[in-house]
């Protein structure tokens, strides 16, 4: 009873090594979570960006043209869907699991 009534009284700030342990554990823990946020959400932004990049059209065509003395004929070329670009990419949100 008197070891603890001496540590019940003890204010020399021997404690202030546990109060640093707790706050560096609590920050360490809200770290962790704000990390896998971030990391979370970079994630569906380079996911959104290959999308965007994914989408783009590189087709072009011109006309012919004829002039009095020249004449140049006209060219195309379609863009089709690849193989994987809109049903092998699957995103997964994972705070709605």
């Amino acid at each position: 009873m008197r070891v603890f009534q001496r540590f019940w009284q003890d204010d020399t700030a021997t404690v202030v090594s546990a109060e640093l342990l707790l706050i560096t554990t609590i920050v360490g823990i809200g770290m962790i979570a704000g990390l896998t946020t971030y990391r979370d959400q970079l994630v569906f932004e380079f996911a959104d960006l290959g999308e965007a990049l994914g989408q783009f059209n590189q087709s072009y065509s011109f006309a012919s043209a004829t002039g009095p003395n020249s004449s140049i004929a006209g060219s195309i070329y379609i863009d089709n869907a690849d193989f994987c670009s809109t049903t092998c990419i699957t995103i997964v949100d994972a705070s709605t699991e």
